[in-house]
């Protein structure tokens, strides 16, 4: 399904008609071509915003994408719908703040290896683990006036 047929399924016709045929009396139905036009609009801005392209088959970007069609078309009604728009707006940027850390281009990095070495427990002042024959002439606490046995 595109993002227009999916705010078609979620909100009323009532309000989609009202909201696409903006000043025009007595349509009864919805205008497609400024749905289809707010769709666009809301799907190149999420792209922008969250760093992946919209897609529909996805709940997680339909959900902030409906809210973007939504803020668009009451942006387009006017000043009576501007304070609904301005909700609206905050809503669906909130939505793609979220997608972004989480899916996007911001989404953090976690930390992961695939080393099969395991981390060793060493004590303060013993010879490490890793190689203890190289560190067998190693004293604790050597003075620097004394000789250093590894540098000879």
């Amino acid at each position: 399904m595109s993002l227009s047929s999916e705010v078609q399924a979620r909100i009323p016709a009532s309000t989609l008609r009202e909201l696409t045929n903006q000043g025009s009396t007595g349509v009864v139905a919805i205008n497609t071509t400024v749905l289809d036009a707010a769709a666009a609009d809301a799907a190149a801005e999420f792209e922008l915003e969250v760093g992946l392209t919209f897609d529909a088959t996805d709940a997680r970007h339909v959900a902030a994408g409906v809210q973007g069609v939504l803020y668009y078309l009451h942006l387009c009604a006017g000043p009576p719908k501007r304070e609904l728009a301005d909700a609206l707006r905050e809503r669906w940027e909130r939505a793609m703040a979220k997608l972004a850390t989480t899916l996007g281009g911001e989404a953090r990095l976690l930390p992961r290896s695939g080393s099969t070495l395991d981390p060793t427990q060493e004590r303060s002042g013993a010879r490490p683990d890793h190689d203890r024959a190289r560190w067998r002439d190693y004293v604790v606490g050597l003075r620097p006036d004394v000789d250093d046995p590894l540098t000879e």
